[in-house]
């Protein structure tokens, strides 16, 4: 049995606080997502995000636990490599999925844990439920197959709800076609929320 790093040594390496993100209101219809999902094409991707984490056993009026930090993501065709930082800039942790699906994750500290799928390896190091893959199409604004989209005046994704996840975008003027903000929750006691710096996108 593999054993992983606990999500509190994260916890202690960024700085707690929480991101604040803006939306507009939607102005569009309600609809549910196409089948079919492209894969995410090729892109680098900076980003500022913020977590905020309630565990099942506890009860809701416990103040969650919250930490933030900057992420830098590589995506190239079946392989991805994220860089976890911390406020300050300095490299967390390395995150490496390979086509085979076997992912690696190494810590500044010299530690290095592997997993069958990046959302295993997530899970067990951050102890929180994060979709590796679906954060892929959800940072696209592809909220996935089957779920139910609500969206704007420029027909994109404003919200949308998928598997349990409630999905929130913001975009930074009415032309852009990819989000600026992501928020997502899950059953309120897990809150994602991306603030994206940069993006360069190859076909």
């Amino acid at each position: 049995m593999l054993k992983f790093m606990p999500h509190r040594l994260f916890l202690h390496l960024c700085t707690i606080g929480l991101l604040t993100a803006c939306v507009t209101p939607p102005t569009g219809s309600l609809s549910s997502a196409p089948a079919g999902v492209r894969q995410a094409a090729t892109f680098v991707l900076a980003a500022r995000f913020s977590l905020s984490y309630l565990p099942p056993e506890a009860p809701f009026d416990t103040p969650p636990e919250q930490y933030s930090g900057r992420l830098e993501w590589l995506h190239d065709t079946d392989t991805d490599e994220v860089l976890f930082l911390d406020p300050l800039g300095q490299g967390i942790a390395r995150l490496r999925r390979e086509a085979s699906g076997l992912t690696v994750l190494k810590t500044r500290d010299g530690a290095q844990q592997t997993a069958a799928s990046a959302d295993q390896l997530l899970e067990a190091a951050l102890g929180v439920p994060l979709p590796f893959e679906d954060l892929l199409n959800w940072i696209e604004a592809r909220p996935g197959a089957g779920a139910l989209v609500e969206r704007d005046a420029q027909n994109r994704p404003w919200r949308a709800r998928t598997s349990g996840w409630l999905l929130t975008y913001a975009y930074s003027d009415a032309q852009q076609h990819l989000p600026a903000r992501l928020e997502a929750s899950l059953d309120n006691r897990l809150k994602l929320r991306l603030v994206i710096e940069s993006r360069e996108i190859q076909p």
